[in-house]
This record gives structure tokens, C-alpha cells and sequence, in this order.
């Protein structure tokens, strides 16, 4: 009787890739655990929030911007009493300059109406309103007044306008700006003569002019700015308990 045939199994590995009739397949792509199971690729799961994390979220971001606030709202007042400072530090200087480099007085008073087309000194007013700065040619005021500085753009005095100055205050910002008690030579106005002096324009200004202005906020004295002027018409700004010293009170 004849033996039957022996049939040869050929077996095929994972890791040998087979290229079949429609394409290639890599047999690698299949694992087989150690009890010979196949294990299919899982696909990665998708991350995210959940509700109740979401929410403690944005609690916790509330609670520290509400800690934020205040700090941020102390900052932008302090760069804004800063910012008026100089610009103050600067109108007088330039007054100063323009007197020297003219060759004649040049006023700076306190108005109601800086930017209008033809402003005017404003004893009524108070500095934070805005103020002028004009080369005086025609220096004049009511001897019964101390400051009654008068400008005048029109003929035959032809006074020129050199700088105008709005209010200081913006609707953000409650900004006062006034001497101190007591200093009445710059209640209204400060005046440089051509050597650079300030002077009263009364009589025939030999009244000197000197005192300090406060530069206040709706934080009171805590955050004070003194601008001291001297009879040279140098001006220095202070803050902190020399500035509280110096200014008494606000405003």
C-alpha cells in the first residue's frame, strides 16, 4: 500500500512583511500576546475639561483677578500723577527758555478756556482747569491784584501764544493742581523775566515769585506731588513724606 504524501507547511512569521495581491501588508503591525492573542491597535483617547473642572477654573481665575485690580488701579494712578508732573516740570521750563531765548517776559497763567481760539488768563479758575503760556510783551495787572496776568494776541501788543494746556483732568483720573495755603505770588500766574527770574508783573516787577503747587488725586495726601519754585524759576518736584510735608494737605 502506498504511503501517503507528506505535505511541507511553510510558516510565515509576524515580523516577515507579505506582499500580496492588492499591496503590501506588514504582518508586524499585529501583536501577539504571550498566550498567542492577537492585540489590535487602540487608538488614542481624546483629552480634555470636564465640567466641574471648567468651572473651578474660572473661579480661581476670578478670585485672582479681583486681587489683580486694585494693585493695577494703584499703578495706573501713579503713572498718571507722574505723567502730569513732568509735563508741569516741562511747561515751566519751557516758559523759562522761551523768556531767555526772546529776550522778554513770558507768563504762564491758570484758564478756563486754554484751547479756545483766542484763550484767556482766568483768576476765577482754578490750574487743574489748564493754563497758558504766552511771551508777554505787554506786561500788565491790577496792582490791587497780585495776579491778574492779561493776554493779549491782538494789536497793538500782538502777545504770542506758546504753548495751551487742557485739563488735567480726563473723567479717569480726579486730579487737583493748587498752591499751598498762603504762597499768593503764584496764585494765578508765574511770570519769567529774560534773565530767567520769576517775577511779578505789577508795578514795575520787582516782586519776586516763589511757593509750591500740589498735585493731588482722589488718594489724598498719601500720594502728593509738590513742585517747588524757586527765585530763580527752577522748578523740583517731591513725593513721599517730603512732598506730605511740604504740601500740608489736599488739595
Amino acid at each position: 500500500m502506498t504511503a501517503p504524501a507528506r505535505r511541507t507547511v511553510i510558516a510565515v512569521t509576524s515580523h516577515v512583511p507579505f506582499v500580496g495581491r492588492f499591496g503590501p501588508f506588514v504582518a508586524s503591525a499585529v501583536r501577539r500576546s504571550r498566550h498567542g492573542a492577537i492585540n489590535c491597535p487602540v487608538m488614542n483617547k481624546q483629552a480634555g475639561f470636564t465640567l466641574p473642572e471648567l468651572i473651578v477654573t474660572i473661579v480661581v481665575l476670578a478670585i485672582l483677578a479681583s486681587l489683580a485690580a486694585p494693585a493695577f488701579k494703584n499703578f495706573i494712578a501713579n503713572e498718571r500723577i507722574v505723567a502730569e508732573a513732568n509735563e508741569l516740570i516741562s511747561s515751566f521750563y519751557l516758559a523759562r527758555t522761551e523768556a531767555l531765548k526772546r529776550n522778554m517776559r513770558v507768563t504762564i497763567c491758570k484758564s478756563s478756556n486754554p484751547t479756545a481760539a483766542t484763550p484767556a488768563c482766568d483768576t476765577s479758575a482754578n490750574w487743574e482747569d489748564g493754563y497758558i503760556i504766552f511771551a508777554d510783551g505787554n506786561p500788565n495787572a491790577n496792582p490791587a491784584i497780585v495776579a491778574n496776568a492779561v493776554f493779549e494776541p491782538g494789536a497793538p501788543n500782538n502777545e504770542v501764544l506758546i504753548k495751551a494746556q487742557s485739563a488735567l483732568n480726563d473723567g479717569n483720573v480726579n486730579l487737583t493742581l493748587r498752591p499751598r495755603a498762603g504762597d499768593t505770588s503764584i496764585q494765578n500766574y508765574v511770570s519769567y523775566i529774560p534773565r530767567g527770574h520769576t517775577r511779578l508783573t505789577v508795578t514795575d516787577g520787582s516782586g519776586a515769585q516763589s511757593g509750591v503747587f500740589k498735585l493731588c488725586d482722589d488718594r489724598g495726601l498719601s500720594q502728593v506731588r509738590t513742585l517747588t519754585l524757586s527765585l530763580t524759576g527752577r522748578v523740583r518736584v517731591q513725593s513721599g513724606s517730603a512732598a506730605q510735608t511740604s504740601a500740608g494737605s489736599c488739595p
